[in-house]
């Protein structure tokens, strides 16, 4: 007999060992946490109370998730062999086994028509800002002419 239904345990321990043991089967079949409270008569609330504070449950848990995700694999293959397409199906998986089955993209940076980027070093100092203002200004002032002789 398990330490969780040893004849010491009280009647709100043994609820709750009954509780988490219908949580985690229906969670095993459906990897749905609301359907797995409603079946075990709890709060999510005192789900992830427990997940967060049974190192046993978490395991069980996640062990549970493993296998729906196993049952979904399973399914998808059986319609794939038998020719048939189903949209929720690539979703369930991507949802369910993200590392394998989520959407990759690949981004690169490029410069100017495909090179490598330019890179300009910006002045820091307000005595750089100064002379390079001072420069434009200077080149500005130099062809602003009309053309028109002055007189």
């Amino acid at each position: 007999m398990s330490e969780e239904t040893a004849p010491t345990m009280t009647a709100r321990e043994r609820r709750h060992a009954k509780a988490r043991e219908t949580f985690i089967e229906v969670l095993r079949q459906s990897c749905n946490v609301t359907a797995a409270c409603r079946a075990s008569k709890i709060p999510r609330a005192t789900a992830y109370y427990w997940r967060n504070e049974l190192p046993e449950f978490a395991k069980a848990w996640e062990d549970a998730e493993e296998e729906a995700g196993d049952t979904l694999e399973q399914v998808a293959w059986d319609r794939a062999v038998n020719g048939n397409s189903d949209r929720m199906l690539e979703i369930l998986l991507k949802g369910h086994r993200p590392e394998k089955y989520t959407d990759r993209l690949r981004a690169e940076h490029t410069g100017r028509n495909g090179g490598p980027i330019q890179h300009e070093q910006v002045a820091s100092d307000a005595d750089a800002f100064t002379r390079t203002i001072a420069g434009l200004a200077a080149r500005g002032s130099e062809g602003s002419g009309t053309g028109e002789a002055e007189t």
